[in-house]
């Protein structure tokens, strides 16, 4: 199966986010440890890096996608899918104890000053 054709099934994998708009507890899914996030990433193959990336990539903007729906705008209007995981990647380095979700949440925080 091409890449082509996997993104878009990895891409509903990954990426499946629901908001309970009666408060603020919600879930998310595709979420790593930032240590296991970051080790994932060190494969020496590089066509299983690449998968791993697009799938984290495609999370990321479904995550996205969900947080400008619901918040309306475009919060990564100065950058793009490839600078909002360069910030997550730094963020896990940085915080191996968080997870992915405490990375994206720095990242859009950091987008919006």
């Amino acid at each position: 199966m091409s890449l082509k054709k996997l993104t878009p099934l990895l891409f509903l994998f990954f990426i499946v986010s629901c908001s309970d708009s009666t408060s603020s507890q919600y879930s998310t899914y595709g979420v790593n440890g930032c240590g296991k996030f970051i080790s994932s990433l060190d494969s020496a193959n590089k066509l299983a890096n690449e998968i791993k990336i697009s799938s984290y990539e495609n999370w990321i903007a479904g995550y996205i996608t969900a947080y400008n729906r619901q918040n309306g705008g475009n919060v990564i209007a100065t950058t793009d899918i490839d600078g909002v995981f360069a910030a997550i990647v730094k963020y896990c380095k940085d915080n191996p104890l968080k997870d992915t979700n405490d990375a994206i949440e720095h990242t859009i925080k950091e987008l919006k000053k």
